[in-house]
């Protein structure tokens, strides 16, 4: 499981947790779109402790 940062048609960029099911990317969840560096690294933060929460240490 990781996070990407996907560019959207309209020049935003989605922040989602993927997963890898069967050689495919599955979204397991989304954290949010932007345009502003800075909120796009909170939605990666967010995202980040998503998945260390969900593996643990």
């Amino acid at each position: 499981m990781f996070y990407r940062r996907k560019p959207n048609k309209s020049g935003t960029y989605s922040v989602e947790v993927v997963s890898k099911i069967d050689g495919k990317n599955v979204v397991v969840q989304r954290f949010g779109t932007s345009r502003d560096e800075t909120i796009l690294r909170s939605f990666e933060r967010k995202a980040q402790q998503w998945i260390s929460d969900r593996h643990g240490p």
